[in-house]
This record gives C-alpha cells, sequence and structure tokens, in this order.
C-alpha cells in the first residue's frame, strides 16, 4: 500500500517547501517526521533574540539527547544551518522578507554572521563522528546565535 501523506495547513505546506527549498519528496519527509514543527521550536528561539529562552533552550537540547537515533540532531543541524545562512544573507543584504525578519534586529556584521555560520556546520558535522553530547551540541550553537545577535 502507498503510505497517505498527513494532513497539512496550507501554512505547514507553504514552510516545508520553502525549508525544502522545493523539494516535494523533502517536504514530504518534513512532514512525516515532526520536522514542521521542530522547526517552529527552533524559529521561536530564534525569534527572541538577543536574548534566548533558556528553559525552551534546554528543552530542545533534551529533545535531541533523547533522541537515540540522532535524526533529531541531524535535523536541527540543517534547519539551523538554514537559518544561519538566511541570518547571514540578511547581514550581507542579499535577503530581506519574512524569512529574514530576524536578522534585521540584529546589528551584528556579516563577518561575525560567517563565524557563527562556520562554527554551527562544524559543530553538528562533528557531533556524530567524534560522538559528542548531543545536548551540549544544540545548547553551543544556540549560545553562539545569541552571541553573534548582541554583537
Amino acid at each position: 500500500p502507498i503510505p497517505r501523506a498527513p494532513q497539512l495547513s496550507t501554512d505547514d505546506v507553504t514552510l516545508a517547501l520553502h525549508l525544502a527549498e522545493g523539494s516535494i519528496g523533502r517536504a514530504l519527509e518534513l512532514a512525516e517526521d515532526g520536522g514542521i514543527e521542530l522547526f517552529r521550536e527552533v524559529r521561536d528561539l530564534i525569534a527572541k533574540l538577543p536574548r534566548l529562552d533558556l528553559i525552551e533552550l534546554h528543552r530542545l537540547g533534551d529533545k535531541a539527547a533523547r533522541d537515540n537515533t540522532g535524526d533529531t540532531l541531524k535535523s536541527l543541524g540543517e534547519m539551523i544551518d538554514w537559518l544561519v545562512l538566511r541570518l547571514t544573507r540578511s547581514a550581507a543584504r542579499i535577503e530581506q522578507g519574512t524569512w529574514a525578519a530576524v536578522p534585521q534586529q540584529s546589528a551584528a556584521s556579516l563577518d561575525r554572521w560567517i563565524e557563527v555560520w562556520d562554527k554551527t556546520r562544524r559543530l553538528f558535522g562533528e557531533a556524530e563522528s567524534l560522538n559528542l553530547d548531543r545536548k551540549q551540541v544544540v545548547l553551543e550553537t544556540f549560545l553562539a546565535i545569541e552571541e553573534a545577535a548582541r554583537s
């Protein structure tokens, strides 16, 4: 039998397609694996910059730590990469609009956002190969983003 796609609102479909950069297969994967809700958690944390909600941050870190498959951490890495890239593009004045609304509140320089993007990619890339503590990877990543947003 053919698996049924989850019932999605118009907003969920739009978000999934945007996150998947137009890839229908990836959008369905995000919808089926809880990626849309996970992205909203990440987005809600980022939206509170320049001050993070530490309780929510720890909750997200715990979620990544509890997932023995590593899928949550992998998805978080992709979503954070996606968001930090948009923060960087906004700092460079390449991207504007609703997807780049948060960075417009930040005074961080382009160089600073590039550093954060590099650090987050490295942290998530090394998390599995070096068996790093998943929660610590999430905390360090968001604290680097917060520090950049404050600068």
